[in-house]
């Protein structure tokens, strides 16, 4: 257990790249088992808000007008499986 505490301390970019990188799994690919995919996502999001909140924005900021809309569902979806 120290070892893997002892990497996030020298990789603190490690578990916001893992999350962004489920969130374009899930947004932008063929991704057919998303319930699967939003197990270890909920378990980054609720280990740092702040991380998930701005990568929500970075996400829906970054979609064309077209795909927007859609984008901001998935999201919002995410967010509410975090509260639920």
């Amino acid at each position: 257990m120290q070892a893997i505490g002892e990497h996030l301390r020298q990789r603190p970019e490690l578990l916001p790249q893992t999350l962004s990188t489920l969130f374009e799994v899930v947004l932008f690919e063929d991704c057919t088992n998303q319930w699967s995919m939003s197990r270890p996502m909920l378990s980054l999001i609720l280990l740092n808000e702040r991380i998930y909140n701005e990568l929500k924005h970075r996400i829906i900021a970054s979609q064309p007008v077209g795909s927007l809309l859609l984008s901001m569902f998935w999201v919002c979806y995410f967010f509410a499986l975090v509260h639920l």
